[in-house]
């Protein structure tokens, strides 16, 4: 299942994020759903729970928006917008990635052609 495999990907990018920052959680999360990913809001956020659980970002708020823009470069993936981490010296930090690239569910690309935009 392709839905899936992109929610893995997702969260092995997130617990990537969450241990370059050294973050003992992940607070909240902005997603954004293109308009060909094959996910609703509510879908994702239900397999979002399951894929998160045990994870630094169980329990983590979502902030997820379906585009509607079916010419955009990641229509058909989920573009994770910005992370919010809490870190042990810190209440909360928030670090934001853009990327021209979705999370897919060869994994790579999701890893590649971020920016930082905090």
């Amino acid at each position: 299942m392709h839905e899936e495999a992109t929610l893995r990907d997702l969260r092995r990018t997130i617990d990537e994020i969450a241990d370059r920052n050294g973050a003992a959680r992940i607070v909240a999360l902005s997603i954004r759903l293109g308009a060909l990913s094959h996910f609703s809001v509510e879908s994702f956020r239900t397999g979002w729970e399951r894929v998160a659980l045990g994870s630094a970002a169980e329990g983590a708020r979502l902030h997820v928006r379906l585009s509607d823009d079916w010419a955009d470069p990641a229509a058909q993936g989920v573009v994770l917008e910005t992370v919010e981490v809490a870190a042990p010296a810190e209440p909360t930090a928030t670090v934001g990635f853009k990327s021209e690239r979705p999370v897919s569910a060869q994994g790579a690309a999701s890893r590649e052609g971020h920016t930082p935009c905090v």
